[in-house]
């Protein structure tokens, strides 16, 4: 009998393990009517080896370098075009800001799957894919870098931002760690076995040593996907960095609608 309950145990923990990008990713097509809205954006397809074609989407000036650059992520069930209420807005008060939108891998038109490693890539592979369309080489781009992300998508600018060296980051109902959000759902010890290591806490850390670094969180006091506790320990943590808004009455799926005339008024400086 012992045998067949660890037998069970282990049986369950290896399904955890394999079967979590089920639980953390949602991937989504493109209907007829989401597609028209590649109209409005350049088309930047390029290859990952992780996950094979890719594409992002790109909006902004195309005959100099943007004076800055908006690097846009979404939550783990959106797709990259639907931030164009936020970024038709944003560009049409300050057209000399361009606006990249990054796509992950079996989302929308994308190969593969999705997974962090592959999240990364698609990143990368987006900026070098805008350098060769704007014909500018992507460490310039990098250096006029900066990011917004919701969920999800606050864990990867977060985590650019870090790692290109940049101090300017909206984030939009972030989690302070996957493991965290884990604890949430299987508890602990289980949580350990989470494979994608996005850790906010270790990117503020990093970003706040940066030069004027400007990190602004937006959290929704009825968010009951990630809690506002882990937004506001995020701040807490670096509160001369750190700016935290508590938007009141607004969950965690409708934050960047309710919050859409704050973003615009931020990307288009």
């Amino acid at each position: 009998m012992i045998w067949i309950v660890l037998g069970i145990i282990a049986l369950g923990v290896v399904t955890l393990y394999f079967l979590q990008d089920k639980i953390i990713f949602y991937p989504r097509k493109y209907v007829t009517g989401d597609r028209e809205l590649a109209a409005n954006y350049e088309i930047l397809e390029y290859i990952t080896n992780r996950d094979g074609k890719q594409r992002a989407y790109y909006r902004g000036p195309t005959q100099v370098a943007p004076e800055k650059l908006w690097v846009l992520a979404g939550g783990n069930g959106s797709l990259a075009l639907e931030w164009e209420i936020i970024v038709k807005k944003a560009s049409e008060l300050n057209p000399e800001n361009g606006f990249l939108l990054i796509e992950y891998p079996g989302y929308g038109m994308c190969a593969g799957n999705p997974s962090r490693a592959g999240i990364q890539q698609n990143v990368e592979g987006a900026i070098e894919a805008l350098g060769e369309h704007l014909n500018r080489d992507d460490a310039t781009l990098k250096s006029r870098s900066s990011f917004l992300g919701h969920s999800m998508g606050a864990a990867v600018v977060l985590e650019t931002a870090a790692d290109w060296k940049r101090g300017e980051v909206i984030a939009l109902a972030p989690f302070t760690s996957l493991q965290d959000m884990g604890a949430r759902m299987v508890g602990r010890p289980l949580s350990n076995l989470a494979r994608h290591k996005w850790d906010n806490r270790a990117a503020v850390r990093t970003i706040a040593s940066f030069p004027d670094p400007e990190i602004l969180i937006l959290h929704g006091d009825r968010d009951q996907v990630i809690p506002i506790e882990m937004g506001r320990e995020l701040s807490e943590m670096k509160p001369e960095t750190v700016t935290f808004h508590e938007i009141s009455g607004v969950g965690h799926n409708n934050i960047v609608w309710e919050v859409r005339d704050i973003l615009v008024t931020v990307l288009s400086k």
